[in-house]
């Protein structure tokens, strides 16, 4: 771990962690899926089953609508209620799935070490979503990559919104940003990232309350053990060398407003895996399926419509 990290659960993690991990790993077809782009946005209440997977700790999932499997993958501010806005639209072509890491949003903190892809798997079987589609938010897309190249024949695609990947170190820029947001309480803290430029755009002011709440609710994943919670992230092999065994058709979306360290890391991976595109999102920062659900569900489904 790093000399002189700041007092403190939210900075001990959150400062450390990105850099430990980035510092250190035969698909199915899309052919058959179907897309939501001949259908209207479902703004009914959602049908969903939900339950907890019991995996040395108990993880909270969501299954909603019926189809090939779509499996969203949040970020690591916010459970998995940020994807309310996708579920809603694509439960009405695809079954989508969702799940909160531990210690956000109704999964318990961890108590004992753990891994984030033996989760993630955990949950793609007990809701039998082997070849799945991973749509996945900034480190959630991190887990989605390593997740594929741990377990290809799980993934038959990838939607990635501004990701990082491990291998690929960040800039003291990013890093000292960090230590910036970090407050002395976790109220502080959390009201420092609902302001950041990059986290939300400039024209997304009105939903800062927004994400304030829902951050709330996942402060007990950053005020875990630092040492645990960054044990959890580390693959079996670093992914930025490696990218070019995922083969499976991927898209990645980056906001304009996104720091610049996510447009390094988008361009890395659209570099490392064959045939990925990359889109940069206008008028948005980190979260673009929070900012502009819209927007995002039509490229998600122009994707899916596509392969």
């Amino acid at each position: 771990m790093p000399k002189n990290i700041p007092l403190g659960h939210w900075t001990r993690v959150l400062v450390t962690l990105i850099p430990l991990v980035l510092g250190a790993r035969a698909s199915t077809s899309l052919a058959e899926a179907t897309s939501c782009n001949d259908r209207r946005p479902n703004t009914s209440i959602i049908p969903q089953k939900d339950g907890f997977i019991d995996r040395n700790g108990k993880i909270y999932y969501v299954i909603a609508g019926s189809g090939a499997p779509l499996v969203f993958i949040h970020d690591g501010a916010l459970s998995s209620e940020v994807w309310d806005g996708q579920v809603a639209y694509f439960k009405a072509c695809r079954r989508v799935v969702r799940y909160d890491r531990r210690g956000y949003g109704n999964s318990p903190p961890a108590k004992s070490p753990f891994s984030n892809i033996e989760d993630l798997r955990a949950v793609i079987q007990a809701t039998r979503s082997e070849g799945a589609v991973l749509v996945a938010g900034s480190m959630g897309g991190m887990l989605a990559i390593d997740y594929t190249l741990q377990y290809p024949q799980d993934v038959s695609g990838l939607v990635l919104v501004g990701p990082i990947v491990s291998g690929l170190p960040l800039s003291d820029h990013f890093n000292e940003r960090m230590r910036a947001l970090m407050g002395t309480t976790s109220t502080m803290t959390i009201r420092n990232f609902s302001d950041d430029r990059y986290v939300l755009g400039p024209n997304s002011d009105g939903l800062r309350p927004a994400f304030a709440k829902l951050m709330l609710k996942s402060k007990a994943a950053l005020e875990t053990d630092p040492v645990l919670f960054a044990a959890a992230w580390q693959p079996r092999r670093p992914a930025l060398a490696n990218l070019h065994e995922i083969k499976v058709p991927t898209l990645i979306l980056a906001g304009e407003y996104d720091i610049p360290d996510v447009h390094a890391h988008s361009g890395a991976i659209e570099a490392g895996i064959v045939g990925a595109k990359r889109l940069v999102v206008s008028d948005a920062g980190h979260l673009i399926y929070f900012e502009q659900p819209e927007t995002f569900n039509r490229l998600l489904a122009e994707f899916l419509g596509k392969h």
